[in-house]
């Protein structure tokens, strides 16, 4: 199998128990006005040019094939329906202006990248998490990189919105060691506007999850003035304790991450990802929000 990856991070410790390789896969079905992995959306391989590094020497254009890019006044235009991805582009820039995201990996290319890290893991108890973008959008790659961990005795962890079949969650389940498990708001119609879809299947498959004793963490984007209310805070713990789960919560601060990134991403004509600040609208303090799920029971940790 193969899989479109974007970013691979090594030693990462905010992504699950341990030292960790956080494998970043393309492909999102959300499409989060926050989301500081934009580049992660789309499922295909995307660009990111830098204005201010650019030569303007055209060499970009002169070695497209398809003849397909065009510069004008300080931006760059790919026309992505005659695009190949053959990357004569990004090898010809000479000032990497011009880069691209997502790289194609076979299964047993990347666990032999992972397998290097084993030592770290073994005295960590890490392992490897597949996170995105959304990985269970390449569904069969990842579970035949959970196979091939399991192979090579690595524990494994799956960063999820939540948002794919039930089918599917239940083909994985034994085979992840932990889910980390993205809750954003309790309200359906406050879901659809930030995120563009239901969390109704997303709630679904957490309550399937926990009836199958899986190991959840769940994991709470705070973004000022967005989903920081009381009111969201007292819904998502009301839904927690109604299905049952009294596990580990994690608090994730909002960071500003994607902007410079948005304004270099070479857009797609047939989708915009969405995007804004949220500065200076805190609602509640992320110790507050502690407070409250810990006087509900809950085990809280503010960060990953």
């Amino acid at each position: 199998m193969k899989g479109t990856i974007f970013n691979i991070k090594r030693y990462s410790i905010h992504d699950g128990p341990g030292i960790r390789t956080t494998v970043f896969l393309k492909g999102c079905p959300l499409n989060c006005v926050w989301c500081h992995n934009p580049e992660g959306i789309e499922p295909g391989a995307s660009f990111f040019y830098d204005a201010r590094k650019c030569l303007n020497c055209m060499s970009c254009v002169r070695s497209c094939p398809q003849g397909c890019i065009s510069i004008s006044e300080g931006a760059i235009k790919i026309e992505f329906d005659r695009c190949t991805h053959c990357d004569a582009c990004v090898k010809a820039c000479p000032s990497n202006a011009l880069t691209k995201n997502g790289v194609c990996y076979a299964s047993d290319e990347l666990m032999e990248m992972v397998k290097k890290d084993i030592p770290f893991f073994d005295e960590s108890g890490g392992g490897v998490t597949f996170s995105g973008g959304e990985p269970m959008l390449q569904f069969d790659f990842i579970h035949e990189m959970l196979l091939k961990c399991k192979e090579q005795g690595i524990r494994t962890a799956v960063d999820t919105s939540g948002y794919a079949s039930v089918e599917k969650f239940d083909k994985i389940r034994r085979l992840v060691d932990v889910f980390l498990y993205d809750i954003k708001f309790a309200d359906e119609a406050d879901h659809i506007q930030y995120t563009g879809v239901s969390n109704k299947l997303i709630l679904k498959n957490l309550e399937f999850l926990l009836l199958q004793d899986a190991t959840i963490w769940i994991r709470i984007p705070l973004i000022p003035g967005i989903n920081d209310t009381q009111k969201n805070i007292n819904e998502t713990i009301r839904i927690l304790k109604e299905i049952g789960f009294s596990g580990r919560v994690h608090l994730l601060a909002y960071h500003d991450l994607s902007t410079v990134k948005r304004q270099k991403m070479v857009e797609q004509a047939n989708r915009k990802t969405k995007g804004a600040i949220f500065k200076n609208n805190r609602q509640l303090e992320p110790d507050m929000i502690k407070e409250n799920f810990q006087s509900q029971g809950f085990e809280v940790k503010v960060g990953g």
